[in-house]
Formats: structure tokens, C-alpha cells, sequence
């Protein structure tokens, strides 16, 4: 036993000594753990391009659908944005890619959001002797169509022909409906509120639109509406009108050509007695006698009136005695007779000799410093001494201005003044967008009152000369009133609140007076400018962060002016303040406004732009002329940015357009 273990332990401890031979043996240990390592550096390899690839398919068919949806529904067009969204996850991962099996893809939309859910089994290879035959990779991805901090201002042409259906129209309804519509249809688009009186089918899509947008993101909205006006006043402080102001209006003056007129009263009994004595009713004859009176002298009684005239009241007196004898002939030839005593009968009479009064129809100064209720708050009339003998007339006031001073054409072609603006013409403080009102009048706005002008005419023709009249004359005017609907400035209509505000102010919107574009682009830039009347409110966000803004242009067609028109400038033949008329007719003189106009509008086009504002431009309406369309194309950013629009249905799709171009989309992951 002892030589048995001996030699045991023999071979071992020679075995220990002896190296060679066991090298094989130590690498077949070696080798399992060996394969373990390689194969799973290979199979996590496939599973790190499959889960990459699947990430990058389902990201990319999130955001394909979400692109398809815009503004509108995800089961819209038979469900085309899902149709998309696999159709841009297959192309990024193919069925069997890296050669994985089971593959799954799908996508959901809620509240804007669409979200995919991805998954593919990838086959192990070498991990198979680890007992793992398969790994599952499953993803997920979102996309949102998230809007940055947004100004848009709607600058809106209000003028009387959006009063007119479109002929073929199949919407039936009026070019200022169709339009009420469509910015409605752009708010639910953008703010993703519903607007009750407004149907999906109506907007060009399949649901309400639902969820509202991020607290942390502020959109806001403002309006210009324009015809001949803008209606901004109530929006400025007190500070930025003036406290007087020049208008073709009338003031009461004695007449030089009959400057005094004399009225006689009648005489009145004060004291005495006159009784009757004597009456016979079939006289066979009569004489008629009465006393004469005996004139007992004058007294003269000097005042001033209202407007300084001297009046001069002269009271007469007279006493009558004696008898007094009437007769009356009757059908039969005889007569009735009275006989009357006057004893000690003392009568008075009151002549005025006055001052004769006429109105003169001409520009006067009136004091509107009435209208200011302190800060921004506005009384909604102001007393002018514009009644019979300059009594104080209340005129109201419902916010439309006068522009500050502008520069006079005198060279009587009006296309060319502003091919230097801003830095020229002088004298043009109406033009520039951010200019704050200081103590130089000229900078400030006057309110426009209707109710106290009046365009003078000589026997039926236009005239600057002084017209005088006792009576009230016509105010010859095209349009004459502020009927356009106040203007707002950029507000947040947020939530279920906010949505009905804005529908209720969008139902006010409504057609009035002629077309006058530069006036709405100006007042549009006013209202959003970051640097001007209201940069406090539009630089930044109330957190400092940064807005993008965009202005949309509308307009149903052509400049219109009239020669006779109260607009933003006067009126327009009387007060001169752009064109002089002088040796043009009317139909001449209006071709002058319109070309200034249009010259204008495009100065403020480019000015618009280069303050880094897009615009968007939207010709509505099939009877737009060629030069209108071209000035319209050269007025948007560029020619991507400008629409026409045919009819209502039309102009819906198109603002909807723009409301999925302002969109930008944002993918979370």
C-alpha cells in the first residue's frame, strides 16, 4: 500500500513538474468563457444596430405622420398622416433588417400628439450555447407640432365690396363671412381651441381640434381691420393725440352782407280800460272812427349776446282815450255797430335790433383735449362749439385718427416718393413705424370726427373758399363715418375663455367704406413693431425669451380711393395733405391717390420685412387685376408667402396653410 501511494504521489508531483503536454488542456478550459465574450460583443452588436435603426424608423414615421397632419386631424383623408408614418418607418427599417424577425410598428395621435411604439426580435447567435436564443427590442417616439413664442397680427381689408358674394361661391355667403370663417378656422389651427360656431366640415377637417397648446408657449393675436380708417385711437395714451386740431368744419359769424335786422313785436295792454258802450245790431248806416294814440316815448336797452353782438331792445310806449266806433255790413245791407271807450288805455311794444348770424363753413381749430379721461382711457364724446351760435355741440368720437404730418407731393407724380424710405421723404412722420410721440405736435394723431366736417361746395362745385349759410349744408362725403371695427392689440386668447373671446370679436368684423392699404399695413406694423409704440409689450415674452411674428395681409382686390372721402388724412380734395388737386378733375385727382396709396403700401411692405416680420399675403376673390396681384406677390416675404384665394373654401385652405407653415415641429423622444 505505502509503495502503491508512493508511486502516486510520484506521477503527480512528476506531472507537476512536467510542462510539457497540459497547454492543450488549459486552453479547452479556456475556451468556453473565451466564446461566451466573443459572441456576446457579436450579437450586442446586431442588437445596437437594430435598436438604433428601429429608434431611427420610428422617430422618422412619428414625425412623417405628424408633418401630414398640420393643422388638421389624424383620421383626416382616410387616415393619410398614419398611412405616412408606416410608410416612413418601413423605409428606414425594412421587415427581416440586420436580420431580425416579428417586426411591429404603430402609431396613435392625441391632443397633437402622435406617438409610435416599435419592436423586432433579434435571433442570437453564438448566445445560443448560453441558453439565450432571442432578445426583443422595443422603442418608443413622439412627435408634436409645437409652435415657437408667435405674434400674428391679421392686418384685414374691411372695405364695402367684402359686402359682396363671390359668384359661384358654393359656401353661399358673403366675402366677409367667408373671411370671419377662415380666421377662425386658423385660430382652432394654430391654438388648437374650438370655436363653437365654426364646424370642422366648414374648416376643411374631420374633428374639433382638442388640448390647446403648452402654458409655457406664448401665442398671441392682434387686429388691423381698414377701409379709409383704422380705428386705433382708444388703444394710444392720452399723451399720443393731440389737444387741438385742424378740420373742414363750420363756426358761427354775423353777416356782412346783412348784418342787423330789426323785429317788431306787437303791442300789449298794461293798464287802462276799454269797454264797450254802445252796440246796434241793424244800423241803417256807420263810420268807422278810432282815436289816435298818443306816443308817450322810447326807452332803449343795450346787451351783448353769446358771440359779442350788441342787441338793442327798444320798448315803446302809447295811451289811447275815446271812443272808439267798428262796423260790420250784414247780408240785408245794414250793419252791426259797437262802439268801444278807451279811457287812459296804455299799450307797449318791444323792437330787437340784432346782430344777423350766419355759419361759415371753413377749416377751424377745435379743442378735442375733452376726450382724454386720463392714461389710456378715453371719454367716447367731446363738446365743439360747432352748433347755432357756437353753442356746444356733443360729438362723438369711436376712435378712428387723423395721421400725423405727412409729406405733400408736389411734383404731381406720387410713384416715386418713397422709393428712399425711411430715409426719405421728410416731413413724414406718418411713415415712420416706431416713432413715440413727443410734445412737437406733429408727431402726435388727431381723433377723426365724422360728425364735424363738412366738404364745402359753390354752386356744385368743390371750393376751399369760405361757404356761409343760416342752415345746416350737406357734408358731401363718399363715407364719412368710423365704421370699422376697432383694432386690437396683440393679446393671448388661451383656453376655452380665450377661444370665445375671439369668436365674438371676429363676428364683429364688418364691411364699410373704400380700400385704402397702407393705412392697415401701417397701423399692422405699428401694433406688433418690437421697437416702437409698444415695445415694452414686443420685445420678449414676459420671461425674456424670444418672438417670431407674422403678419397676414388680406385683401379682396384694387386700391379704391375717392375724392370726397373723410379718411385718415382729411378730406381728401378739402384738407390736400398728400395730392394737390389743383388742375385735375376728381376722376384725375383720385388716380393720384390711388398711385400714392399703392406707393406707400409698398415702401411699407419692404419696412414690414425688414423688421424681420414674414408676410403673408392673401389675394381673395377672382376679379383682382394683374397690377394688383403683382404689387400683392412683391408685398409677401417672398412669392412662397403669397396666396390667391377664388372663393371662400379656398380662403379657408390658405390661412389653414399658413397656420401649418407657422407650426414647426418639434420631436420628443
Amino acid at each position: 500500500m505505502a509503495r502503491n501511494a508512493e508511486a502516486k504521489k510520484g506521477f503527480l508531483a512528476r506531472l507537476l513538474r512536467n510542462e510539457a503536454g497540459n497547454t492543450l488542456a488549459l486552453t479547452a478550459a479556456a475556451a468556453f468563457p473565451l466564446m461566451g465574450m466573443v459572441g456576446g460583443a457579436v450579437d450586442m452588436a446586431r442588437i445596437y444596430a437594430v435598436q438604433s435603426r428601429l429608434q431611427a424608423a420610428c422617430d422618422a414615421g412619428a414625425l412623417a405622420g405628424r408633418r401630414v397632419m398640420g393643422a388638421g386631424q389624424w383620421s383626416d383623408n382616410n387616415s393619410a398622416a398614419n398611412t405616412n408614418a408606416l410608410a416612413a418607418f418601413d423605409l428606414n427599417f425594412e421587415n427581416g433588417a440586420f436580420g431580425s424577425e416579428n417586426r411591429t410598428r404603430s402609431y396613435v395621435e392625441s391632443s397633437g400628439t402622435v406617438t409610435g411604439t416599435a419592436s423586432a426580435d433579434v435571433p442570437m447567435t453564438l448566445m445560443k450555447l448560453f441558453s439565450m436564443q432571442t432578445k426583443t427590442i422595443a422603442v418608443t417616439c413622439d412627435s408634436m407640432m409645437r409652435i415657437p413664442n408667435t405674434d400674428v397680427m391679421f392686418v384685414l381689408d374691411n372695405s364695402g365690396s367684402m359686402r359682396l358674394t363671390i359668384p359661384g361661391d358654393s359656401s353661399g355667403v358673403s366675402r366677409i363671412e367667408g373671411l370671419r370663417r377662415a380666421v377662425k378656422c386658423f385660430y382652432e389651427a394654430l391654438a388648437k381651441q374650438d370655436i363653437t360656431d365654426i364646424t370642422p366640415t366648414q374648416c376643411g377637417t374631420t374633428a374639433n381640434p382638442v388640448g390647446g397648446l403648452s402654458s409655457q408657449i406664448q401665442l398671441r393675436f392682434g387686429f388691423v381691420n381698414y377701409d379709409h380708417m383704422v380705428n386705433v385711437g382708444k388703444l394710444l395714451p392720452n399723451d399720443y393725440l393731440r389737444d387741438s386740431a385742424d378740420y373742414q368744419s363750420r363756426t358761427t359769424v354775423q353777416d356782412t352782407v346783412n348784418p342787423r335786422s330789426l323785429v317788431h313785436g306787437p303791442w300789449q295792454h298794461i293798464s287802462g280800460s276799454k269797454n264797450q258802450t254802445g252796440y246796434e245790431s241793424n244800423a241803417y248806416s256807420c263810420s268807422e272812427y278810432s282815436p289816435t294814440p298818443v306816443d308817450n316815448g322810447d326807452t332803449t336797452t343795450s346787451t351783448t349776446d353769446s358771440l359779442g353782438g350788441i342787441v338793442n331792445t327798444i320798448v315803446s310806449l302809447r295811451t289811447t282815450n275815446g271812443n272808439e266806433v267798428i262796423c260790420q255790413l250784414k247780408w240785408n245791407g245794414k250793419y252791426k255797430k259797437w262802439t268801444n271807450f278807451y279811457d287812459n288805455y296804455v299799450e307797449s311794444q318791444t323792437d330787437v335790433n340784432s346782430p344777423n348770424y350766419t355759419y361759415v363753413y371753413k377749416k377751424v381749430p377745435l379743442d378735442v383735449s375733452g376726450l382724454k379721461a386720463g392714461g389710456s382711457s378715453w371719454n367716447n364724446s367731446v363738446n365743439l362749439p360747432i352748433g347755432w351760435m357756437n353753442a356746444d355741440t356733443s360729438v362723438s368720437w369711436d376712435g378712428c385718427i387723423q395721421e400725423r404730418r405727412t409729406f405733400l407731393n408736389t411734383d404731381g407724380d406720387p410713384t416715386d416718393d418713397w422709393n428712399n424710405y425711411p430715409t426719405s421723404p421728410a416731413n413724414s412722420e406718418d411713415m415712420d413705424i416706431d416713432l413715440v410721440p413727443t410734445t412737437d405736435v406733429n408727431t402726435r394723431w388727431a381723433p377723426a370726427l365724422p360728425d364735424a366736417v363738412w366738404a364745402r361746395k359753390n354752386g356744385g362745385s368743390n371750393t376751399t373758399s369760405d361757404v356761409y349759410s343760416t342752415s345746416t349744408i350737406s357734408q358731401n362725403l363718399q363715407f364719412s363715418n368710423c365704421g370699422v371695427t376697432p383694432s386690437r392689440k396683440l393679446t393671448q386668447y388661451s383656453g376655452t375663455t380665450g377661444a370665445s373671446n375671439f369668436q365674438s370679436y371676429v363676428n364683429t368684423i364688418d364691411y364699410n367704406g373704400n380700400t385704402y392699404h397702407d393705412i392697415g399695413l401701417l397701423w399692422g406694423a405699428r401694433l406688433m413693431s418690437p421697437t416702437g409704440l409698444f415695445a415694452s409689450e414686443n420685445a420678449t415674452t414676459a420671461g425674456g425669451a424670444q418672438i417670431q411674428r407674422h403678419m397676414i395681409f388680406m385683401t379682396d382686390g384694387n386700391t379704391e380711393n375717392s375724392y370726397n372721402n373723410y379718411a385718415s388724412y382729411g378730406i381728401e380734395w378739402w384738407d390736400r395733405r398728400q395730392i394737390t388737386p389743383n388742375g385735375l378733375s376728381n376722376n384725375q385727382f383720385e388716380t393720384k391717390l390711388q398711385q400714392n396709396n399703392n406707393a406707400r403700401a409698398a415702401a411699407l411692405c419692404t419696412a414690414i420685412k425688414n423688421k424681420g416680420i414674414t408676410l403673408w399675403v392673401i389675394s381673395y376673390g377672382s376679379s383682382v387685376d394683374t397690377d394688383t396681384i403683382n404689387r400683392l406677390t412683391a408685398c409677401a416675404t417672398s412669392s412662397a408667402y403669397f396666396f390667391q384665394a377664388a372663393d371662400t373654401t379656398a380662403l379657408i385652405t390658405q390661412f389653414r396653410n399658413i397656420a401649418d407653415k407657422i407650426s414647426q415641429l418639434r420631436l420628443t423622444n
